[in-house]
């Protein structure tokens, strides 16, 4: 188990009837498999604990008493389970490890099974990687990579929250510290941090514009006295990315260091959204194989390579609400694979503008010409979404109608953001 790119991440989450693995019990398992970079496969099933739920806990999670009376016995789906840890080259990751790992380990005891596995936990690799003034719960870690949440504390909602943050991590892991081995970054979640002051000609020379740099999505890179890339990278907020490598005046990673002390300026490009900012990323990471990053094309290798599970079509319309006001409808047009237009409309805010965009590009449909790298880059975005969007197929369409599905599904979106709000984080 050396490679990052080897290993199988068993990515779990239980939901349960209470903090204690001995006397509680499993009411919710899921796993999601993540091998090369991507989401592979998921497993999710309620479990009967034979076991009064909480209150509380039903109010947090949402599972009933009534739910769990008619669940599969636990070792009805032991099994099920049991194969898919067993699988060579596995690692069990959880967000809070030890809380999950400890549940699983009963769960095999009462089957009269030995569990064991190598550990890794998301909630120390966000201690290490993320910014000191970002939260390390599920929610904030995956707000901070631009996954949403619907219906917290759900185990599969969870387990492919952490999935999809654990992908990002690996990234930042190897970028940001050099670490490319499951045996490294094993080490690596265990060691104390240790901060490195950035010395305080580097922070006066690169910090003049900062504060003229946007809060929007973009790319960013540093470039050596010779004007040599040294280093770049993506974010959602081009603003707050850099104020926490330049005003915190320290970092945790000393390779991180010797870049920024090599970096004598600093460029970077804005993105209306965060999907063009991901389909710019993936463009650099294409275009830069010879650059000394390229971790990330073989991480991400796949999808520039491969035209498999495509699960979406090639010609729609996504629309999805904003965070920060839910009135807000983000519309985004993908024609043959590409993002053609995008633009943010207000629920009772005229459409035409959209209508004509669809109308004018309509005659571009052509199977033939599907860029099925960049919609690969899109189906993973809106997975990141978690069926907090609504798509509508453009092929074999009504479009003599089209205004009023698009105005339906528009309050849709809104209806269903409305009735998912968030549930704050217990750890």
């Amino acid at each position: 188990m050396n490679n990052l790119l080897n290993a199988r991440y068993i990515v779990t989450d239980v939901e349960t009837t209470g903090s204690n693995p001995t006397n509680d019990k499993i009411t919710e398992i899921a796993c999601v498999i993540v091998e090369n970079g991507e989401i592979v496969s998921e497993k999710v099933t309620l479990v009967n604990p034979h076991k009064e739920i909480p209150p509380y806990i039903t109010k947090m999670t949402g599972i009933t008493q009534s739910m769990v009376q008619k669940a599969p016995e636990e070792y009805e789906v032991f099994d099920t389970f049991s194969n898919i840890f067993s699988s060579q080259n596995s690692i069990f990751v959880a967000h809070n490890v030890q809380f999950d790992y400890a549940f699983i380990s009963n769960f095999y005891k009462r089957a009269y099974k030995t569990f064991d596995m190598p550990q890794l936990c998301t909630l120390k690799l966000a201690r290490k990687i993320l910014p000191n003034d970002t939260k390390k719960n599920v929610g904030d870690m995956s707000r901070y990579f631009g996954i949403r949440l619907t219906k917290r504390h759900r185990a599969l909602i969870d387990a492919k929250a952490t999935a999809m943050s654990l992908i990002e991590m690996l990234i930042l892991a190897y970028k940001d510290h050099r670490i490319n081995s499951i045996n490294d970054l094993l080490i690596f979640q265990n060691k104390p941090t240790i901060n490195y002051k950035i010395p305080r000609d580097i922070v006066e020379r690169l910090t003049i514009r900062l504060d003229n740099i946007p809060y929007q999505p973009g790319v960013f890179q540093f470039f050596d006295k010779n004007d040599y890339m040294i280093f770049w990278d993506f974010s959602f907020n081009l603003n707050e990315k850099m104020k926490s490598i330049f005003k915190k005046n320290n970092i945790n990673s000393k390779y991180f260091l010797d870049i920024l002390s090599n970096t004598h300026s600093v460029y970077y490009k804005t993105c209306e959204s965060e999907l063009s900012a991901l389909i710019l990323r993936h463009e650099m990471i294409e275009n830069d194989l010879d650059f000394e990053f390229n971790f990330e094309y073989e991480l991400f290798g796949d999808i520039f390579n491969n035209r498999k599970n495509i699960k979406i079509p090639h010609n729609f319309i996504y629309l999805q609400a904003q965070e920060n006001d839910e009135k807000i409808i983000d519309i985004y047009l993908i024609i043959n694979g590409k993002l053609k237009y995008q633009k943010s409309y207000g629920l009772k805010a005229p459409i035409d503008t959209l209508l004509n965009k669809i109308k004018q590009l309509i005659v571009e449909i052509n199977i033939n010409n599907t860029d099925y790298k960049e919609l690969k880059v899109i189906y993973q975005w809106i997975e990141m979404q978690n069926n907090s969007g609504i798509l509508i197929e453009l092929n074999d369409f009504d479009y003599q109608n089209l205004s009023n599905i698009i105005r339906q599904k528009m309050l849709e979106v809104y209806e269903n953001y409305k009735s998912n709000n968030l549930v704050d984080e217990i750890y």
